[in-house]
């Protein structure tokens, strides 16, 4: 599958043509073109992710394992990080009404804050929270994203 540049990428914005480079890649390598991430290195962290799910033990990635007997491979893994972890939690994100204070992002974007930032999101509730706990406390997420410029 090929994904032109867009005609109209500024020559002078080196960040714009390495996003459309990296959206490019995730692309061509997951088949996952619905995803958009806003954030320069999403694209690659998402594949970093992907990569990940693929080689851990993580309960979701272990019953992947076990339900195909082998070690995932990249195609399995993808299908298998993008249903077990991403939509689920792209979900919440969605169903949170999140998304309206932060209208230049995307779902894939703060899917990313929140991994990015899981720790400093346990702290400022004082506990280990679920990822739906996390997208309803919109008032420390709120502080925390102005705190990163996010």
């Amino acid at each position: 599958m090929e994904i032109p540049i867009p005609q109209d990428t500024p020559q002078d914005s080196p960040e714009t043509l390495f996003h459309h480079l990296e959206e490019r890649a995730f692309w061509e390598k997951t088949g996952l073109s619905t995803i958009r991430v806003t954030v320069l290195g999403g694209y690659l962290e998402l594949l970093r992710l992907i990569q990940c799910f693929q080689y851990s033990s993580c309960p979701n990635a272990e019953k992947a394992r076990t339900q195909k007997g082998h070690c995932l491979s990249w195609e399995e893994a993808v299908s298998g990080w993008y249903e077990h972890c991403y939509l689920g939690a792209v979900k919440v994100i969605e169903e949170s009404g999140i998304l309206r204070r932060f209208p230049n992002r995307t779902p894939a974007d703060l899917y990313l804050f929140i991994l990015e930032n899981l720790d400093l999101l346990r702290k400022a509730v004082c506990f280990v929270p679920s990822r739906r706990t996390i997208t309803q406390n919109l008032r420390k997420l709120r502080q925390i994203a102005r705190a990163k410029q996010l």
